[in-house]
């Protein structure tokens, strides 16, 4: 019992060290993306200032989705956003580029991260064909950024 106990055990821990650094790798090429589409982060006021792009979005979305599968905001704040603000001591905004607000979103943690970046997207396409404005260029404040 205690054998297949322990082996139960490493074979635990092999998976979660496994997906560790596979996070940990994706996270060290997004930061070095980053750092190329914006190699001055710098900080910005709170409130209006403090959107992001869906396009930024949906990018950081496309890099971890693997990953994020069907998890949820609570995942991708704890393993992508403050892995990725770590070192800077910025809001993820300020790292990846901040815009002004078009949009203020209020939302459940618990949903779908998919399904939340797949029902910003559904907004701004509408506003793209009642304003003119690319999808990729609607900003939204949201908390977790």
């Amino acid at each position: 019992c205690m054998a297949s106990c322990l082996v139960s055990l490493l074979g635990r821990y092999a998976y979660v060290s496994s997906f560790v650094s596979s996070m940990g790798i994706l996270v060290s090429r997004y930061k070095k993306q980053l750092a190329h589409r914006n190699p001055s982060p710098g900080r910005c006021s709170r409130g209006r200032d403090r959107a992001i792009s869906l396009g930024k979005l949906y990018d950081m979305h496309q890099h971890f989705e693997k990953s994020i599968l069907a998890r949820t905001m609570y995942f991708v704040a704890s393993n992508i956003v403050k892995p990725v603000t770590k070192t800077t001591k910025m809001s993820f905004v300020e790292v990846v580029g901040p815009q002004k607000i078009d949009w203020f979103v209020s939302h459940f943690w618990g949903n779908t991260f998919k399904d939340f970046v797949l029902s910003l997207y559904n907004h701004a396409k509408m506003k793209n064909q009642r304003q003119g404005v690319p999808w990729r260029d609607v900003a939204y404040w949201v908390c977790t950024f």
